[in-house]
Parts: structure tokens; sequence; C-alpha cells
């Protein structure tokens, strides 16, 4: 079932620690969406915006799976090469504030 439209291929998801926010990977665009969650299967937001953007892949990155670290850092394989080098993992807080810190990989895919 769609719950949000438009999306530009969602590839990753995640919750967060506790349940209240999800987290989606767009590939094509780099972005990090954050939707606030009601219930099982329900979002508040319906359409995506930019309101929803929390992070934004500079340079050719572009993100693909996410997985949650143990602190709530939102963990994303990052595709493509820019300033960090080609590929790795960008770990941005889930507060907003942007990149925690990049950790490289070599591997563009």
């Amino acid at each position: 079932r769609e719950v949000v439209f438009p999306m530009e291929s969602p590839n990753g998801i995640g919750l967060s620690v506790d349940g209240t926010k999800l987290y989606v990977a767009e590939t094509p665009t780099g972005k990090l969406l954050c939707f606030n969650v009601l219930a099982p299967g329900s979002l508040k937001e319906r359409a995506r915006d930019q309101s929803q953007v929390l992070y934004t892949a500079p340079d050719f990155y572009r993100f693909d799976s996410l997985a949650i670290d143990g602190e709530g850092n939102i963990c994303i394989a990052t595709l493509g090469h820019g300033r960090w080098g080609t590929g790795g993992i960008s770990v941005v807080n889930p507060d907003g504030s942007g990149l925690l810190f990049f950790i490289p990989t070599g591997d563009p895919y």
C-alpha cells in the first residue's frame, strides 16, 4: 500500500528508536526524508515535499539502503563519488543537524 506520494525510487527505510519517525532514502535524489508515524501503516504526511528533507547528499553521491544504529543515528549506504572519495556510509544526525561523519569504503556501488 502506498502511503506517501510522490517518491523518487525510495530504497532504504527505517524507524527511529522510539518508533515515531520513518526515515526514507531516495536513491536518484540523494535525499534522506523524515515522516511522522501516527500508527502502524499510517503517517501524518501524505505528500512528499521539501519539509520532509532531513539531509541531502552533496556532489555526485546517491543513497541506497539504510539502518539505524544504537544511538539513533541514520547510517546510509552512499553510492557514487565526491569530496569524501568513492562510496561509503553517511552517518546522519536524526535531529536534522546534518552529517555526523562519513565512512569511505572505496566502492562506488
